[in-house]
């Protein structure tokens, strides 16, 4: 997927400038993102290849530390 647009949410915004205790930085900002869908993996019921989408941001990769 390639993102085409993010959005800050405002505890993104909060978080930064170290007003909520549970945020702090480094954060990784932007997780309400949308864009097109670039090629489909294997397990993908049909093709969604150059689709727009959106993503979940609750769901992780389970893979780096931030998510």
């Amino acid at each position: 997927m390639r993102p085409d647009a993010a959005g800050i949410c405002g505890s993104e915004i909060e978080g930064y400038l170290g007003r909520m205790p549970n945020r702090v930085p480094p954060l990784v900002m932007g997780h309400e993102f949308a864009g097109t869908v670039l090629a489909s993996g294997r397990g993908a019921r049909g093709d969604w290849t150059g689709r727009r989408v959106v993503v979940n941001p609750l769901l992780s990769c389970r893979v780096c530390a931030r998510c």
